[in-house]
């Protein structure tokens, strides 16, 4: 891939057309004004949570997150610190065109990806990061599914209404954002492996009724993430 299609791909924005809005997602302004102990609180148990997951990659240039992805499939994704730092963390995916990287916005107490302007008021929001992209990995698997010999096809939407793509600095607009699968940092813990698979089968109110000792309900609890 020529080098100046890969300089296209360093900063990008997502940009997406009739997109309703998500279940779960957190749109409503909050009922009173925020305190800065609960931003701090919200951005500490965020960190907490990605430091367990075993796919947060820390300090990282987009120079190194490029080549982390070179060899990965289309739609792996791994989450760094910001270069930038008026940001906190940058999410950089494989797509068909080389390593794109987007920031991923803190605003009004909600994690977004940066977009276009014109959409700020509606583009997905949580209040965790991982929330965030357990939502975007939805909405790619909706449209993706792996036939008999396991080989991974894309299912082409008939039009591009609510379409999820990546803006480039150039104005294009035709590269698919797909976020499929996380890479690993870290070789996950078995007991880890073990909870995310609780939590994909489990909603986090029914933990408690499970037959396990309640050590191990807290542990389940501490990363309510199937991710």
């Amino acid at each position: 891939m020529p080098p100046h299609t890969m300089n296209h791909h360093q900063n990008c924005r997502t940009a997406r057309r009739g997109m309703p809005a998500p279940a779960g997602q957190v749109q409503l302004p909050p009922a009173k004004p925020r305190t800065t102990q609960e931003d701090l609180e919200r951005l500490i148990n965020t960190l907490n949570s990605l430091q367990m997951s075993g796919w947060y990659h820390g300090a990282m240039t987009y120079r190194e997150a490029k080549l982390k992805l070179k060899s990965c499939s289309n739609g792996t994704f791994l989450v760094r610190d910001s270069s930038d730092d008026r940001y906190l963390y940058t999410l950089s995916v494989k797509t068909p065109r080389g390593t794109t990287s987007v920031r991923i916005e803190y605003e009004d107490g909600l994690f977004m990806l940066d977009s276009e302007e014109s959409l700020r008021r509606s583009v997905p929001s949580f209040d965790c990061v991982i929330k965030l992209l357990q939502y975007y990995m939805r909405m790619s698997r909706e449209k993706n599914f792996v036939d008999a010999n396991g080989n991974g096809s894309t299912i082409k939407p008939k039009t591009r209404s609510g379409q999820l793509v990546w803006l480039e600095p150039s104005g294009r607009k035709d590269t698919e954002a797909q976020i499929i699968k996380p890479l690993t940092s870290k070789v996950p813990s078995l007991q880890h492996l073990c909870r995310c698979t609780v939590n994909k089968t489990v909603e986090p109110r029914y933990v408690n009724d499970l037959c396990i000792p309640r050590t191990l309900k807290k542990y389940v609890q501490a990363y309510p993430f199937s991710l």
